[in-house]
């Protein structure tokens, strides 16, 4: 499966069960208070979703949790940026911000379409001195592993006391 194939699922997965578990939010119109302008209407969307394709990207699940359960077998975690930028203002949509970029990498969307636990940290300040984060991943029922894991960084690093400027 294509990362990008991944991205598809994901979206359909994320999309319908965000507009289900957030509908009373959509349905009262408070929707409309949040910060970034896309999150104001993305549960609409999500809420359109097709049960059809909800129901074909939980099927194509399958073989990707085999596929990562077999990465899993000879690591006990992965780690990756959790994003190909820097953070961008809450008020603000991703595209927006930063045109020329795609989203995060693969391995984020393939642990949220197998359902793994994953940890982000501060890993530095790029850009106008905006966070950047790494993540860890891990297999099903690894949570203690990986706040150890980050545990561990954040005691060899500083990133997590640095601050963004007006912070």
């Amino acid at each position: 499966m294509k990362p990008s194939s991944a991205m598809v699922l994901v979206s359909a997965i994320v999309g319908a069960e965000g507009a289900s578990a957030f509908l009373d939010l959509i349905e009262s119109g408070r929707v409309k208070e949040l910060r970034c302008p896309k999150d104001r209407h993305g549960g609409y969307a999500g809420s359109l979703i097709p049960a059809v394709d909800y129901l074909q990207a939980m099927r194509l699940r399958r073989p990707m949790k085999r596929a990562v359960a077999e990465l899993f077998q000879r690591f006990d975690a992965v780690v990756s940026p959790t994003r190909a930028s820097v953070a961008y203002p809450a008020n603000r949509n991703f595209e927006d911000v930063y045109p020329n970029v795609s989203g995060g990498p693969a391995l984020i969307a393939a642990g949220n379409l197998c359902g793994l636990p994953a940890l982000c940290v501060p890993n530095g300040l790029g850009e106008n001195r905006l966070p950047t984060s790494i993540a860890f991943m891990g297999p099903a029922f690894s949570e203690r592993e990986l706040v150890a894991l980050g545990a561990f960084y954040q005691s060899k690093t500083r990133w997590h006391l640095e601050r963004p400027p007006g912070v």
